[in-house]
């Protein structure tokens, strides 16, 4: 399966129809409903079977991989000129990159981008898995492209790696899983979220909630000095969230962000 999904990406990233579709989450301070940053997702669609989900752990260690991260940082870059120039200026925009790009010469594959304004690079995140921060190689790659200007992030926290390999990995933001993020308000587990956060900050990463459902969580999140949150679809609260991801054009009208 993991082959046909890999060809399917291959023919997809040279295809002149561009089926690669990219949104964006807002993520939120927690005092107002303008983001102060998005999460980038990119879809893929073939004629086939429509929208292709799963398809990033297939291709997570795979040489198509490499290119497909490649096309998200050059994604990312072209969405932050297109919010500029409409007076939205986020915090960061994020670019998912594989473990095969980590793995690879980052510094090399990065260079196209070193002519790029130092402080536009810098709002750039790159996002892996948690398994990255266990493989010294990828542990490797992470280093190059922090050294190459560029911020980066592990996606999808569960907490469930070692923690000594949080403090081996160069990463600048974490976003923590739903799962992660449901810890602060957890009253039979009290003090765990909050020994999570403490931990990172010593290690001067910011956290991310992800799938925050209610506004106890967001109240937490500001307690902790968390950097943001993300809202669920189900969330319920005092703020007016948008409903899932958006297209682009949808968010230049978000107006400048507050930094």
């Amino acid at each position: 399966m993991s082959e046909v999904v890999e060809k399917i990406i291959a023919e997809t990233l040279e295809s002149g129809i561009k089926p690669i579709n990219r949104k964006f989450r807002g993520v939120y301070d927690g005092y107002g409903e303008r983001p102060i940053a998005y999460m980038t997702e990119t879809e893929v669609f073939t004629t086939a079977s429509g929208l292709l989900n799963g398809y990033e752990s297939a291709i997570e260690n795979a040489e198509i991989g490499i290119k497909w991260s490649i096309g998200n940082v050059k994604g990312a870059f072209r969405a932050l000129g297109v919010l500029e120039a409409a007076d939205n200026h986020p915090t960061f925009l994020t670019a998912s990159v594989t473990k095969s790009f980590l793995k690879a010469d980052v510094h090399e594959l990065l260079a196209e981008f070193e002519e790029i304004d130092a402080a536009k690079k810098e709002r750039i995140v790159l996002t892996f898995t948690e398994s990255a921060t266990e493989d010294e190689r990828a542990l490797k790659g992470i280093s190059e492209a922090r050294g190459a200007g560029f911020k980066t992030a592990i996606k999808d926290f569960g907490g469930n790696r070692s923690l000594s390999a949080l403090n081996a990995a160069p990463t600048d933001y974490v976003f923590f899983s739903p799962e992660m993020t449901a810890l602060a308000g957890d009253r039979n587990k009290p003090g765990v979220f909050n020994a999570f956060a403490t931990l990172l900050r010593s290690l001067r990463t910011e956290i991310i909630l992800t799938g925050v459902e209610n506004d106890e969580t967001i109240r937490e999140s500001i307690a902790t000095e968390c950097f943001g949150v993300m809202p669920a679809e189900n969330y319920r609260g005092e703020f007016d969230f948008p409903q899932g991801a958006r297209d682009l054009e949808s968010i230049k009208s978000d107006g400048e962000a507050i930094l």
